[in-house]
C-alpha cells in the first residue's frame, strides 16, 4: 500500500518532485523486473577480453553489486540493484556501465527485496561456487558490495544477511557499542580491497545517477505522449527500461552503432 508512512522516511529529501513521474511511478507499484547476471557477463566478457581488460590466462572476475532507491516524491521508491565490473577502472563513474539486474517501484524494506532479491543471491552464490563457463573458459568471480551493512541486511533481513554472506565465503563481524543501542560491523570491503581499487571504485555515484535518469526519461516517456498526447504507452516503463539495457549489450557486442547522424539534404539543380 503505497499511502503507508514507511514507503519513504519523511525526514528524506524527494529526488524526483515532478508530480506527473511521481504518480506513474505509484502506479507502477507492485510491478518489477530481473536480468540474469549470467546473460549480461556472456556479453559483457567477450568484449573486456577483446579490450585487454580481463585476461583469459588469470580468469578472475572482480564483480561490484551495487543498490540504490530514489524518493519519488513522498510515497514510494524506485528501487535498482546494478553489477559492475571493478576491472573496466576507467569507466566506473559512467551510469552506462551499471547493468541493471533488479528494478521496482515499491518500498525499499526486508519484505520487498527479499522477494525480488532471491533468484539474484541465488545466482551470486553459484558464481562465487561453481564460476561461470564463456566462451569455453571458466571464470571465477570475486564479489564486492559497495553498499554497507544496512543495504544488504535490508536486502536479506538481519540473520538472513549473516548466512547469506558466509555462503559466499565473505567474513566479517558486528558487535554492539557499550552504553549504546548501536550495532557496529566491519566493512564489507576490507582494508586491502579498498587499497587495490580505492574509494573511487565504490562511490555510489553512477548508479545514482543512472536510476535517475532512467526514472526521470522512462516514465516520463511512458505518459501520454510525454504529457500532452491522447493515447497512452501500451509498455511499461521498466519494461522499457530492461529492453533498452538489452539493446545496448546486443548493439556494443555486437558494433553496432546505437545512433546515426541525419541523413544531409542535397538540393539538385536542373
Amino acid at each position: 500500500d503505497v499511502n503507508t508512512k514507511n514507503q519513504v522516511d519523511q525526514s528524506e529529501e524527494e529526488d524526483i518532485e515532478d508530480e506527473a513521474i511521481v504518480q506513474e511511478v505509484i502506479d507502477a507499484v507492485g510491478k518489477g523486473g530481473y536480468r540474469n547476471i549470467k546473460d549480461i557477463l556472456q556479453y559483457l566478457v567477450p568484449d573486456l577480453i577483446q579490450k585487454g581488460i580481463l585476461n583469459p590466462h588469470q580468469p578472475t572476475i572482480n564483480l561490484r553489486i551495487s543498490g540504490d532507491g530514489r524518493n519519488v516524491g513522498r510515497k514510494v521508491k524506485h528501487v535498482m540493484v546494478a553489477v559492475a565490473i571493478l576491472d573496466d577502472k576507467s569507466t566506473l563513474h559512467k551510469p552506462n556501465h551499471y547493468h541493471t539486474t533488479i528494478l521496482y517501484p515499491g518500498c525499499e524494506n526486508y519484505d520487498s527485496l527479499s522477494n525480488v532479491m532471491a533468484p539474484f543471491c541465488h545466482d551470486l552464490r553459484n558464481l562465487k561456487e561453481q564460476g561461470l563457463v564463456i566462451n569455453n573458459i571458466k571464470w571465477n568471480f570475486q564479489l564486492y558490495f559497495s553498499s554497507d551493512w544496512k543495504f544488504l541486511a535490508t536486502c536479506l533481513g538481519f540473520n538472513g544477511a549473516y548466512n547469506e554472506m558466509k555462503k559466499i565465503k565473505i567474513n566479517f563481524q558486528f558487535w554492539q557499542d557499550q552504553g549504546s543501542k548501536a550495532w557496529n560491523y566491519t566493512s564489507l570491503m576490507e582494508d586491502d580491497k579498498l587499497k587495490k581499487w580505492g574509494l573511487k571504485a565504490f562511490s555510489c555515484s553512477g548508479i545514482e545517477k543512472k536510476n535517475h535518469e532512467q526514472v526521470s526519461y522512462f516514465f516520463r516517456k511512458t505518459m501520454k505522449d510525454g504529457g500532452g498526447g491522447k493515447k497512452k504507452s501500451q509498455s511499461l516503463a521498466i519494461v522499457e527500461i530492461l529492453q533498452h539495457e538489452n539493446r545496448n549489450l546486443f548493439y556494443n557486442h555486437n558494433n553496432i552503432p546505437l545512433s546515426y547522424q541525419n541523413p544531409k539534404k542535397n538540393h539538385i539543380k536542373t
